[in-house]
């Protein structure tokens, strides 16, 4: 039974910001790793605010540096204040011109420290829509790629498999690298290793991408794979057994509908 993220509870915050896994700026490259998601970089979005309201009743102001359909990208102040991964948290946007753009239901799933500022990334469980329209007309809409650094293991047949590094992912899909490609535009069971436990996601590899040192494969997965793996990846029990589904245009939850991405 899919919990409602309603339920989940205030239990993660008592974590102290500085215990969490948050991508620091710069990092060292991999070769053949792809620059991040420029959007991670901007300024905040003037005239866009954004209220925090965490589940244990605290409230956050932070700016907005990038808003996709179901990505909120968002510059904390004060490292107190910082949401820890994996919490549910409620969020209101708010402009000059309307006292509300937009209230959702959202989980934390990265955290970064980027030229000295706190960022945090979130998934919206409902679609932003207008908010998007709106606010990023000097932007790209496409879904926020976050840095990671994960090792997977490829299943490709019964007697292959293939090792590589996850470099990033979004909401439906993932960039990894590995030393052998693979045929694209087929499912292959992949299993993403943690420090103590791991995941198994379907991918399939859209484009390959020969670097000189192994190939830079983009893949796409389902909405609710991504959201497991987001729940997980910072190694911060959730207790979300089964993943929060965020609804998007193409995946209303239903059984193994693929959901395409322009990467």
């Amino acid at each position: 039974m899919i919990k409602s993220i309603s339920t989940h509870t205030a239990r993660q915050t008592q974590r102290k910001a500085s215990e969490q896994n948050i991508w620091r700026w710069p990092q060292q490259r991999v070769a053949g790793q792809p620059t991040p998601d420029y959007r991670l970089l901007n300024a905040t979005i003037a005239g866009l605010n954004a209220e925090i309201t965490l589940a244990d009743g605290r409230i956050v102001q932070a700016g907005v540096r990038a808003v996709s359909q179901h990505d909120l990208v968002l510059e904390i102040p004060c490292l107190t204040g910082v949401p820890v991964q994996g919490q549910v948290a409620e969020v209101s946007l708010s402009s000059k011109q309307w006292s509300v753009v937009s209230r959702q239901k959202c989980i934390v799933h990265w955290g970064g420290n980027i030229h000295g500022e706190n960022v945090v990334a979130m998934f919206t469980v409902n679609a932003l829509g207008a908010v998007v329209e709106q606010w990023t007309y000097d932007q790209s809409r496409g879904e926020v790629r976050f840095p990671v650094d994960l090792p997977v293991i490829v299943k490709v047949d019964e007697e292959r498999q293939i090792r590589g590094r996850m470099l990033d992912y979004s909401l439906n899909g993932c960039r990894f690298l590995c030393q052998e490609e693979i045929p694209l535009d087929q499912q292959y069971s992949t299993q993403v290793l943690f420090s103590t436990t791991s995941i198994e996601i379907g991918v399939q590899p859209r484009w390959v991408l020969n670097t000189g040192d192994g190939f830079q494969m983009g893949c796409t997965f389902q909405a609710e794979r991504g959201v497991l793996l987001s729940c997980r990846h910072h190694e911060q029990n959730t207790e979300l057994e089964s993943p929060l589904k965020p609804q998007t245009t193409n995946w209303e939850g239903e059984a193994d509908e693929e959901v395409e991405v322009e990467w």
